[in-house]
């Protein structure tokens, strides 16, 4: 493959990070995940009654996956769901309180989209029916790892009991790595949104990339984000309605700038691999949008108008 040189590498770089407008696009994301939060919180609290799990050890697991000051907002809430739940209302629940919540995945395809140069579904309903089985997914995911988190164990020790076979190792295994599979889930859980939601037909493995960054980033930024607060008066910035509503949504502005640089890196890996293709035009550094169906077929007509626009010059 032929190599790009560092000059051209940089500008593809840059090129990238300025089409993907990384500040606008966190901020409209952190607007419409608040939005969609309380939403999919319901959801949750509809979903985890169907599933054997305290009401502690769900508060507990959330508590260790956000910042302390965005605990205090998030954690009563849920409480309150909860314990309010109505388990044979589920199904109505969930499709009451997730179709809110489809918007902000809208907006991640949106996003994604202009980040990997990527046309937008045309068809609005079938858009956002997508949208909200996305979200029905990722409610049914989270559930699934919160009760294997919790019962795995059980679960082995069921398994095992079943088939007479010696898996003690893994159980102990388990316990001591449960974290570590629980990380490896949610990098799975990110490279199928990174897959699944943009409108390109590109590899799984490209997918991967940005899933890990995106992963590690958001375990990194919610663990330094709360030391922040901490060392910088947490005590008058997060009391208050207004303060911790601020705190929260500078945090999931962070959050958003993870999530748009995983999908960024995935297009400047692909481009890089790509980078014996030939682009459309050479006065520009080639986008990941050439390599689509969609770009093969516009370029004869691309080059066809840029030959006409040189003679036109040339003549005057």
């Amino acid at each position: 493959m032929k190599s790009l040189k560092l000059p051209n590498t940089v500008t593809i770089i840059l090129e990238h990070f300025k089409r993907a407008e990384i500040g606008r696009q966190a901020a409209e994301l952190a607007y419409y995940v608040l939005l969609a939060l309380f939403p999919l919180l319901l959801a949750l609290a509809n979903f985890i009654p169907f599933l054997p799990i305290p009401t502690d050890q769900v508060l507990e697991y959330v508590e260790l996956g956000v910042p302390d000051q965005v605990a205090t907002i998030i954690l009563p809430i849920l409480e309150g769901y909860l314990e309010g739940g109505n388990g044979g209302a589920i199904s109505i629940g969930i499709i009451i309180s997730l179709w809110p919540a489809s918007k902000a995945f809208t907006v991640f395809q949106r996003v994604l989209n202009q980040v990997y140069d990527a046309d937008e579904r045309k068809n609005f309903i079938i858009s956002r029916i997508f949208s909200f089985l996305t979200v029905l997914l990722m409610v049914s995911l989270v559930g699934a790892v919160a009760f294997i988190f919790v019962f795995g164990r059980e679960i082995l020790e069921l398994i095992q009991s079943l088939i007479p076979i010696d898996i003690l190792g893994i159980i102990t295994a388990f316990e001591y790595f449960r974290w570590i599979v629980a990380f490896g889930i949610l990098i799975i859980i990110m490279t199928f949104i990174y897959y699944f939601i943009p409108n390109v037909k590109w590899p799984l493995k490209y997918a991967v990339p940005g899933a890990i960054l995106t992963t590690l980033g958001f375990l990194l930024v919610s663990q330094l984000f709360s030391l922040y607060i901490s060392l910088a008066g947490g005590a008058s910035i997060g009391t208050g309605t207004i303060g911790v509503f601020i705190v929260l949504m500078i945090w999931l502005y962070l959050l958003g700038i993870v999530f748009i640089l995983g999908g960024v890196l995935n297009v400047i890996i692909y481009d890089y691999k790509h980078a014996h293709e030939e682009p459309v035009d050479k006065n520009f550094p080639y986008v990941s949008i050439i390599y689509s169906e969609n770009g093969q077929a516009l370029m004869p007509k691309q080059v066809l108008k840029r030959a006409l626009f040189k003679d036109t010059h040339t003549s005057h």
